[in-house]
């Protein structure tokens, strides 16, 4: 197949728009990894990501910002904690997640730390909380009973001293949410109750931390708060371990999967960019099945294509005015032999007798005249192709008014 036959599959625009597409749906993943604006999880309540007031993205940047090495877990939380420490942050019971929160205190060092706040994004910003409430402590009752059956929550309204404090720093709350339990061991706490505990059974260690608001971004900056965070986490934190953060309690645990990722913002603008631009490809060539089209002829054959092929040549080389010359004398040898014009007779008066003629005939021309536009054009070296052109056919009607009549 030659050349000339290869149709492109695309047209430009076409090409255009696809690549604009596909520039547009890279750069819109990248800007969805930084952001992490797929994590719906994220806009509200105890996640690692969420940058709202009762989240915790300010604590994983402090940790990070202090050398310590953080992880965020979806799935095998308790297997990537085993040689460092696991957060358990304001577990949800629903959907079935109490057995997932019972295998997750598994973990031979864990921090579960109890909820306080149930929030509604905000309808301007929603990645921000609008209105927050305090949850019902029996909810709150539910998690903490999970790891020690006979525990409650208690809250008072203001500040409340610790008087027992092994970590210390002492925190800043304005609204304390505390445990009574005989079976945790004390480490920070008041009159009123614990607010951190630990829990040690069958060789693994848990710190039960009452209220989130020293880790939440709230609260975090409020006192001694970052501080008592980074101890509480310290208290369990081996040398070297890693902070794993899980985050299957609120958002369901996923199994790593390259295919559903692919599904998954932000990885699903390129896929669906894949996939639209295969269905644009088979759209294309979908009228190319079957037997190949018969390749079209380089150069055409006929009569008027070697006329044009000529005339083109003729021009190329600039010899119009010279053509127009040659025309002029081959038409007046036709038309004085076919006329039977005198013998012997000379040039004026050859044309004097075609003029009487052609005065006969009734021709639109007179050939004296004509011979004088000739000349001057000839002799015209600015002359333009359209008025030789021109009097060309003015030659050739004359010639056929001659011989055919009018």
């Amino acid at each position: 197949m030659s050349a000339a036959a290869i149709q492109p599959v695309f047209s430009r625009r076409v090409l255009f728009w696809l690549v604009a597409v596909g520039v547009v749906s890279f750069l819109g993943s990248i800007a969805l990894m930084i952001t992490g604006g797929a994590d719906k999880g994220a806009r509200y309540g105890g996640h690692p990501n969420a940058v709202s007031a009762i989240g915790y993205k300010g604590f994983v940047r402090t940790m990070k910002r202090l050398g310590m090495p953080v992880t965020l877990s979806s799935f095998n939380s308790v297997g990537k904690a085993r040689r460092g420490v696991l957060i358990v942050a304001e577990p949800r019971l629903d959907g079935g997640r109490g057995a997932t929160l019972r295998r997750l205190l598994t973990a031979r060092r864990s921090i579960l730390i109890l909820p306080k706040w149930r929030g509604r994004p905000s309808r301007r910003k929603p990645r921000w909380v609008g209105r927050a409430g305090l949850l019902p402590g029996g909810s709150v009752n539910k998690i903490l009973q999970s790891i020690d059956p006979g525990a409650r929550v208690v809250r008072r309204s203001g500040a409340v001293a610790m008087s027992a404090n092994r970590l210390g720093a002492s925190p800043s709350l304005i609204v304390p949410q505390l445990i009574r339990s005989r079976r945790m061991t004390t480490l920070v706490a008041g009159r009123d109750g614990i607010l951190v505990g630990e829990i040690r059974r069958g060789g693994r260690r848990t710190l039960v931390v009452s209220d989130p608001d020293i880790f939440a971004n709230h609260g975090l900056g409020n006192g001694a708060n970052a501080r008592l965070a980074v101890a509480i986490v310290e208290r369990l934190r081996p040398a070297g371990g890693t902070v794993v953060f899980d985050t299957s309690i609120q958002g369901g645990e996923k199994k790593p999967s390259l295919v559903r990722s692919l599904f998954e913002l932000p990885f699903s603008v390129g896929t669906a960019s894949g996939i639209a631009a295969l269905l644009v490809l088979l759209w294309s060539a979908s009228a190319r099945f079957g037997a190949p089209r018969r390749a079209a002829p380089i150069f055409d054959a006929g009569k008027v294509t070697l006329i044009e092929n000529g005339t083109r040549l003729l021009r190329f080389g600039g010899h119009q005015r010279e053509i127009l010359d040659r025309y002029r004398r081959a038409v007046l040898a036709v038309v004085s032999a076919r006329m039977h014009a005198p013998v012997g007779q000379g040039g004026a008066a050859r044309i004097d007798w075609l003029d009487r003629v052609g005065t006969a005939r009734g021709t639109t021309d007179k050939w004296s005249e004509l011979a004088v536009r000739v000349d001057a054009l000839v002799g015209n070296p600015a002359a333009t192709d359209r008025r030789l052109a021109e009097l060309a056919r003015r030659l050739h009607r004359w010639k056929r008014e001659m011989l055919d009549g009018s």
